[in-house]
C-alpha cells in the first residue's frame, strides 16, 4: 500500500510538473507541447522587441515555423537537374536550321557557346551573318570565337542604327520613321509645342 501511495505521489508530482506518464502520450503530445512552448516563447520575445523591429521578428518566427513543419513531415525530396525536353526549343525551327547551317559552315558543330550566341540573335541577323561570309577566328589568343561573334553581331547591329555622334530628338525621330531631309527641315522649324 505504501508503494502504491508513493507511486501515486510520484505520478501526481509528474502531473503537476506537466510530465505525461505514458510514453505513447509523450510521443504524441511532445510535438504539440513543443509547438505551444515555441509560440509562448515567440509571444514573450515579441513583447520585448521594439516596434520598428516587430515585422522582422514575426517574419523570422514564421520562417522558423515553416522550416520546422517541413522537417517533421518526412524526408525532403532530392533536387533534380533541369533537363530540356526535345519539344522545348529555345528558337524556332527556321532559326535552328540556320544556326546549324552556320555552325557547319564554320566547322564548329560541337561548340555549345557559339550555338548559344547564335540562338540569341534574331533571324535577320543570322541571314546577314550567312550572307556576309563572316568567319570567327577559332585560334585567337585573347578572345574565344563566341566572344568575337558576339562583338561582330553587335557592331553589325550598330551599323543599322542611327549615325554616330550627338543626336537630338529631331534626328532620332527622323531616323526612326525613315524621313528624308525635307521632313527634317519642316520638323526643325516647328516649336516644341507643335
Amino acid at each position: 500500500a505504501e508503494g502504491q501511495d508513493a507511486a501515486k505521489e510520484e505520478g501526481g508530482d509528474a502531473e503537476e510538473r506537466g510530465e505525461p506518464q505514458d510514453q505513447a502520450a509523450a510521443a504524441s503530445g511532445n510535438s504539440k507541447a513543443r509547438a505551444q512552448q515555441e509560440s509562448e516563447d515567440e509571444t514573450d520575445e515579441e513583447d520585448r522587441v521594439e516596434e520598428h523591429l516587430r515585422d522582422a521578428v514575426e517574419g523570422s518566427f514564421r520562417l522558423k515555423r515553416i522550416l520546422s513543419d517541413d522537417t517533421l513531415d518526412g524526408p525532403v525530396p532530392a533536387k533534380r537537374r533541369k533537363v530540356m525536353k526535345p519539344k522545348q526549343l529555345r528558337v524556332g525551327l527556321k532559326e535552328q536550321a540556320k544556326i546549324r547551317q552556320l555552325l557547319l559552315k564554320w566547322s564548329c558543330t560541337e561548340d555549345a557557346i557559339l550555338q548559344h550566341v547564335l540562338e540569341s540573335l534574331p533571324m535577320q541577323e543570322l541571314k546577314q551573318l550567312h550572307e556576309s561570309g563572316y568567319l570567327p577566328d577559332k585560334y585567337n589568343a585573347w578572345k574565344t570565337a563566341a566572344e568575337l561573334l558576339a562583338m561582330h553581331a553587335a557592331s553589325c547591329r550598330e551599323k543599322n542604327g542611327p549615325g554616330g555622334g550627338p543626336l537630338d530628338t529631331v534626328s532620332a525621330f527622323k531616323w526612326r520613321w525613315k524621313l528624308d531631309i525635307t521632313a527634317d527641315r519642316v520638323l526643325r522649324k516647328l516649336t516644341h509645342r507643335e
